[in-house]
This record gives structure tokens, sequence and C-alpha cells, in this order.
């Protein structure tokens, strides 16, 4: 799967309705690791965490009204956030999980000399 994130603030049409990523998520789907986008509709935005919708990254297609603000922070955050979802969906969530949480330690200990 090609994953290439799009910025927080992204509008786009989904099923007739505009709306925004706010966030992202990996969720297991048929026992498959995807990447989600959490998304509000425009212009409501947020009003409660049931109203948030979970929407597969492949199914933005070209329904893309505006892409979000970037700039090198957000492009960062991006570039390290495409290579971390394909980690979670090449190895699978736990062996991912396993990964980052074994990183973590080390990069404690490191803050710690």
């Amino acid at each position: 799967m090609h994953i290439e994130p799009l910025p927080i603030g992204t509008v786009f049409i989904f099923h007739d309705t505009e709306m925004m990523i706010i966030g992202s998520t990996i969720a297991t789907d048929n026992e498959v690791d995807r990447p989600y986008y959490y998304c509000v509709p425009v212009p409501l935005g947020f009003i409660d965490e049931d109203r948030i919708a979970s929407i597969p990254f492949d199914e933005l297609n070209d329904n893309i009204i505006r892409v979000g603000y970037c700039d090198n922070e957000m492009q960062s955050f991006l570039d390290n956030q495409k290579i971390l979802l394909q980690s979670f969906v090449k190895l699978g969530h736990s062996k991912a999980v396993e990964i980052l949480e074994d990183f973590n330690k080390n990069l404690e200990a490191i803050a710690n000399e």
C-alpha cells in the first residue's frame, strides 16, 4: 500500500460530505493494519468524540478540495508519519509496537547518561 499522509486541515469530499482531517491512526481491518484519518464535517468541526469519522487513507482518492497548511515542521512530521505508517503496515501492529517500545527504552537510556 502506498502511503502519503496529508496535513491536518486538509479538506475533502467523502460520500457527498465535506470533511476535514484532524488526525490519523492505525486500525486493524479484517486482520490487516490500515492507516485511517480522523475527520470531522465542515463547517461543523469537532462536536464530540462520537462524531469523528475514521476514513482509510486510500479512500480519499482525488476528492481533495484544499490541502492543509504545511510548513517545515509539518512536513517533517508527515515524513516521519509516513515511515511509521509504512512500518505498521509492513510489519504488523504488534511487531511495530514492540520495535517502537525498544526504541523508546534505548532513547531514554541515552538521555539519562
